[in-house]
Order: C-alpha cells, then structure tokens, then sequence
C-alpha cells in the first residue's frame, strides 16, 4: 500500500493595520447615529424599544403628533482624557426617528425609560367609547309633527 504524504500549510498570520483617519480629527464630521428601533404592539398599545448606548436622557426629546412618534437626541463622543484613538466605531452626533404607528396612540398615557442604553416607550391606545349622558329635555318633540317642532 502506498504512503500518503500530507504536507500542512502553515495557518495564515493575520495582521491588524490601524490606520489614522482624519475624520477622527473632527467628531463632527463623523457618520450621524441613527438608532434601531424594535416595536411591539399587543391589545393595550405599543412598545418602542430604542437602542441609545451612551445617551444622557437630559439630552433626548419624545414627541407625539397623531400616529407619528419622534425621539430626537445626542450621543457624545467617548471622552478622550489623553491619547489619541486609533479606532473609533461608536457613533455620535444628534439624531432623529420617526415611527408611525397603525393606530392611535394616547400621548396622556405614554411613560418612557432610559436603562442600560435601550430608551423603552410605552404607549397605550388611545381609547375610542366616549361615554355622554344626553340630557332629555321636556316638550321639545311633539308627536304630531314626526319630531319637528
């Protein structure tokens, strides 16, 4: 039986260039974040889950108009402290999401939270029996003329 030979290649080596970008020199330059959103809806209303790692929530305003829901905000920068970056990844900037609703939402009734970098809305619907008590009046309707006074 004849030997086989098998001949390994040695594991590629992977090296990792970081390079400077001048974009970096100027945070404002940089991509604006915009925040995915998870939406879920049950009876009661909805829930709107944002993710916003590093938002303070002085910095972040909800507005409800109809069925749009608005959340505007900053992220900030990563404090540099000293040093220089030579990567920097997480977004920053001012930003704006609109979602629009498939009902109405009750603004009364909205409550938000910012824990551990997920801004959770919570809105309920808005509901739609509106109770009235008509009053009766006396003598306004005469039978005889098919309630034409």
């Amino acid at each position: 039986m004849p030997a086989t030979v098998t001949q390994k290649r040695p594991a590629p080596s992977f090296a990792f260039v970081v390079r400077s970008d001048p974009r970096l020199e100027n945070r404002a330059q940089a991509s604006s974040p915009t925040p995915p959103v998870d939406v879920v809806e049950d009876a009661a209303g909805w829930r709107l889950i944002f993710e916003i790692p590093g938002a303070d929530s002085r910095r972040l305003a909800i507005e409800i108009r109809g069925r749009l829901v608005q959340v505007r905000g900053e992220k900030r920068p990563t404090e540099l402290g000293s040093g220089r970056f030579v990567r920097l990844e997480r977004d920053a900037g001012t930003f704006e999401r609109s979602i629009e609703l498939e009902g109405d939402p009750d603004p009364d009734g909205a409550l938000a939270e910012l824990s551990e970098g997920l801004l959770t809305l919570t809105l309920p619907r808005r509901s739609r029996t509106i109770r009235r008590t008509i009053p009766i009046q006396k003598g306004s309707v005469k039978p005889n003329d098919g309630g034409r006074s």
